[in-house]
């Protein structure tokens, strides 16, 4: 017996191929030119501070980045309605280095 998944029987959530395609393709060209304009414009502006500081230039970044690595969820609940769940434990700085 085969099953079946979500609302249509072909596994699309009975939307039309073509638009899980075009909602596919946008998806892919927002977070590619995210990325690459904001490694521009976010990160860009801060590159002095490497040679100025080395430190707060890494501290400063880690967190733009951090923040900026909720584009793709944010972009997966907006263009494919999927509800994303993040769960465990915060890992401590002391485990990260």
């Amino acid at each position: 017996m085969a099953a079946t998944v979500g609302v249509g029987s072909n596994g699309n959530h009975g939307h039309s191929g073509m638009a899980v395609s075009l909602r596919g393709l946008y998806f892919v060209v927002t977070l590619f030119l995210g990325s690459f304009f904001g490694s521009i414009f976010m990160l860009g502006p801060f590159l002095p501070l490497m040679l100025l500081s080395p430190a707060w230039y890494r501290w400063l970044t880690d967190r733009i980045v951090a923040t900026w690595l909720t584009l793709p969820v944010a972009l997966l609940e907006l263009v494919f309605k999927v509800k994303v769940v993040i769960t465990g434990t915060a890992s401590s700085r002391a485990s990260a280095v």
